[in-house]
């Protein structure tokens, strides 16, 4: 148990704040609240197999990223969270990977970080540094998909790591002002679990342009991509309403829905 009782202090300020109407569960330590959010849809732990539910830990023993990155979670330094989503419609399930960056996203800029940008598909940067990393993973019965999980991983104080330093940024540095760790989660998780409320899949063209509005990348850029088969390099020409990058290549364009930006 973290010292000084700073958990028990974080998690009751999180609990009596909540006024969201989904379950939400604390805990000080887990290996992912991903993993954590997919056993207990497994076994059928959350309040109601309809409704979002929120999970939420203090520290991540084996946080990750996208494509099995690993993501530092040290005790009380981000928002370590997960909202698990029940999945009736496949359509519902394709606009995710838009929502959640650009809800975030906007959530982080309307806490004072006016820099805040992302970079495809879903990382979270301020001045090129990272700020956060977000993941959409789902959970299916057979072919059809039975939920999804959407996973947020903020830095609130910069990650200590040598390697790692250089390259993120933390919330407590970039506001003259910051709130507390438990106002930040509490505020970027009720922003996500609203937009959750109100989405529909025909407002996909909706979000393709708030995503534009914070990318980092612009028209035209050039663009290196390496996917899982290859790298494609080409100038960007956007994001469709799947969530995919759009490069034009020589052949014409290209669109890539899974992948790592590796240089612009």
């Amino acid at each position: 148990m973290p010292p000084g009782g700073r958990f028990e202090a974080f998690e009751d300020e999180l609990r009596r704040s909540w006024r969201a109407a989904v379950g939400l569960d604390v805990v000080a330590t887990v290996d992912s609240t991903n993993d954590r959010a997919r056993r207990a849809l497994e076994s059928r732990a959350t309040r109601s197999p309809e409704e979002p539910h929120v999970f939420v830990a203090w520290t991540q023993t084996a946080g990750r990223g996208r494509r099995g990155s690993s993501w530092s979670s040290p005790a009380g330094a981000g928002v370590y969270a997960s909202v698990l989503v029940p999945i009736a419609d496949p359509e519902r399930l394709a606009g995710l990977p838009l929502l959640l960056p650009v809800v975030v996203g906007e959530a982080v800029r309307g806490l004072g970080v006016s820099g805040c940008g992302i970079k495809w598909p879903n990382d979270l940067l301020v001045n090129g540094a990272k700020l956060g990393g977000l993941l959409v993973e789902s959970v299916s019965s057979g072919e059809k998909p039975r939920a999804a999980l959407l996973g947020l991983g903020v830095n609130y104080r910069r990650p200590e790591e040598r390697q790692l330093a250089s390259r993120a940024v933390g919330l407590q540095e970039l506001l003259a002002s910051p709130p507390n760790l438990a106002t930040v989660t509490r505020v970027l998780l009720e922003a996500l679990l609203g937009e959750l409320s109100a989405y529909r899949p025909s407002a996909t063209a909706d979000l393709v342009s708030r995503f534009e509005a914070l990318s980092v990348h612009r028209i035209g850029d050039r663009l290196s991509c390496r996917t899982p088969a290859e790298t494609v390099v080409g100038d960007f020409a956007g994001i469709d309403p799947r969530g995919f990058l759009r490069l034009v290549v020589a052949d014409g364009e290209r669109r890539i829905s899974s992948g790592e930006i590796v240089e612009s």
